[in-house]
Order: structure tokens, then C-alpha cells, then sequence
């Protein structure tokens, strides 16, 4: 059972990651990938809600279509926290934890 959950975790985490990579590669396809390195890095640490939120607000007015890339990001970032916290209930860990 602990196995599952940790697989769980693993492909969530995996695609959340795959999602900023791709909401990034969609931010001004005309530039090289190189050039758009910033923007997907900057979506992919959206995914730490708090971060996501800030970049959300910063570039409201002068790049939208970023913000609303590290607003997604923000929501999918959420989501899978929760996600996580359900795993943890539902899948838990096989080794006990030495407080116990």
C-alpha cells in the first residue's frame, strides 16, 4: 500500500511539472526555447501556490498571458497539495515514524 502511494505522489508531482513546461513552451512560441527558459521556470515555480499568486498580480498589466499561466499554475498547485494530503491519509507510509 505504501508503494502506491508513494507512485501516486511521484506522477502527480510528475505531472504537475509537465503541465508549467507546457503552459511555458505556449508563452510567445515565435522565440526560440532558450529565450522562453524564464517564462517556464517562472510557471513552474508557480506551482508553490504563494509564488504563483505573487506572479499573478506582478505581471497583470504587462505580460497577461503569463500571469494567467502562473495563475493556473497557482490552482494546479492547490489541487495537488490536496491531492497529496489524501494520499498521505489513505496511503500510509510503511516505515513508521521514529516519534511514535
Amino acid at each position: 500500500m505504501a508503494l502506491t502511494g508513494s507512485i501516486l505522489k511521484l506522477l502527480m508531482a510528475l505531472g504537475a511539472l509537465c503541465i508549467a513546461i507546457y503552459q511555458g513552451l505556449q508563452l510567445e512560441p515565435e522565440k526560440e526555447i532558450a529565450e522562453r527558459t524564464p517564462f517556464i521556470f517562472g510557471v513552474a515555480l508557480s506551482t508553490f501556490s504563494p509564488i504563483g499568486l505573487f506572479l499573478y498580480v506582478k505581471y497583470w498589466e504587462p505580460k497577461p498571458d503569463f500571469s494567467s499561466a502562473c495563475g493556473k499554475q497557482a490552482l494546479i498547485g492547490i489541487a495537488y497539495l490536496a491531492g497529496h494530503a489524501l494520499i498521505t491519509h489513505f496511503f500510509p507510509p510503511a516505515i513508521e515514524h521514529w516519534t511514535k
